[in-house]
C-alpha cells in the first residue's frame, strides 16, 4: 500500500515491488560507451528489479539528449540525473555532463538513496568527470552488498579505485571483455586489481545482471 501511495503522488517507491530490497546496478563508460549503453539498456527485460546510475564521459551539452535516447530506445525511466532524484527500480540515472554523480541514503536502513551532484574542484583528485570511480565509491557507501558495478569500454583508469571501494563493501564488480569493448583500457585496468569478480563480454554482462536482479550474487 505504501508504494501504491508514492507511485500515486508522483513519486516511486524506494524499494521493488514485494519490498524485496531494491538492488542497484552503477555502469561506468568512456569511450564507446554510447553505444555499449544503448546495446545493454535494450537487452535489458521491462520490469527487471534494478535501479540504475551511470557515469559516461560525455559534455554537458550531451548528455540529456543521451539520456533522452535511451528512454525512447529502452522503455526504461532514463533521465539525466537532478539533485534530489531518487532510486527506483526501472529508472537509469545518468550524470549530468560536467558534474559528478554521488549516491547518498538519508537516515535509516530503509531510507531512499538519491543522487547528489557537484562540481569537479582542482583537489578533489578526479582526473575525469563524471567520475566513474566517484559514483561508485558513492553506492558502495549508499547501497552496500545490494550493488553491482560494471566497467565497460573506455580510455585511461577511471573505475578502478571505485571497484576496490565495490567489491570491499560487498557488492559485485564485472567488466566488459576486450572482445566486445571498443577501447579496452578502464576493464583492463579494473580487471588488473584483482577485483573483479568476471570480464565478460557485452551480451554476457546483460545475463549476469539479469542473475544479479534476481538473486543480489
Amino acid at each position: 500500500m505504501a508504494a501504491e501511495a508514492a507511485a500515486a503522488e508522483g513519486g516511486a517507491p524506494a524499494q521493488a515491488p514485494g519490498d524485496a530490497p531494491l538492488r542497484v546496478a552503477v555502469l561506468g563508460a568512456s569511450t564507446g560507451g554510447p553505444g555499449a549503453l544503448v546495446r545493454l539498456l535494450t537487452a535489458i527485460p521491462p520490469g527487471l528489479p534494478l535501479a540504475w546510475a551511470v557515469a559516461q564521459h560525455m559534455p554537458a551539452r550531451f548528455t540529456g539528449s543521451f539520456a533522452e535516447r535511451l528512454a525512447r530506445s529502452t522503455g526504461l525511466d532514463v533521465r539525466e540525473a537532478v539533485e534530489g532524484d531518487e532510486l527506483a527500480q526501472g529508472r537509469v540515472l545518468i550524470a549530468p555532463g560536467g558534474r559528478h554523480l554521488r549516491l547518498a541514503r538519508g537516515g535509516g536502513p530503509l531510507a531512499a538513496v538519491r543522487a547528489a551532484l557537484s562540481s569537479p574542484e582542482p583537489a578533489d583528485g578526479h582526473r575525469y568527470c563524471p567520475s566513474v570511480d566517484l559514483l561508485f565509491a558513492s553506492a558502495a557507501e549508499a547501497c552496500s552488498g545490494g550493488l553491482c558495478a560494471v566497467v565497460l569500454t573506455g580510455m585511461g583508469d577511471d573505475g578502478r579505485r571505485g571497484v576496490a571501494r565495490v567489491k570491499e563493501a560487498g557488492g559485485v564488480t564485472l567488466a566488459e571483455s576486450e572482445s566486445s569493448a571498443v577501447v579496452y583500457g578502464m576493464p583492463r585496468q579494473a580487471a588488473e586489481t584483482g577485483l573483479v569478480d568476471e570480464v565478460l563480454p557485452l551480451e554476457g554482462i546483460v545475463a549476469r545482471l539479469r542473475r544479479f536482479a534476481e538473486d543480489g550474487r
